[in-house]
């Protein structure tokens, strides 16, 4: 159940991040931000996020069969302390400075 609502919650923040890029271009507070040549980028990229998002989304609606359950179960209760995503950072990064910096 944990690892489900986890995938669900990663598809959410997919979700807003994507939809929030898309945002900028359709107000066009995206010219203020970037160069307009490189707008294309951005849209690609919120795009991207958004199909992502679907994807994963239907990755957890998926059942698992009990032996993945069963050692997934068993490697959280070991772990509950660690951060096992060390990955996630190079997308928290950039986010950081895009929103520090605009």
């Amino acid at each position: 159940m944990k690892r489900n609502a986890r995938i669900k919650f990663s598809a959410l923040a997919l979700a807003v991040l994507g939809l929030f890029q898309l945002s900028l271009i359709w107000d066009g507070r995206l010219a203020d931000y970037v160069d307009p040549r490189q707008g294309i980028l951005v849209f690609l990229t919120g795009l991207g996020c958004v199909i992502l998002a679907q994807v994963v989304l239907s990755a957890a609606g998926k059942k698992f069969s009990k032996a993945v359950e069963n050692e997934v179960h068993k490697e959280d209760l070991g772990a509950e302390g660690t951060w096992k995503s060390p990955g996630l950072i190079w997308l928290v990064v950039p986010l950081m400075v895009f929103v520090l910096f605009r």
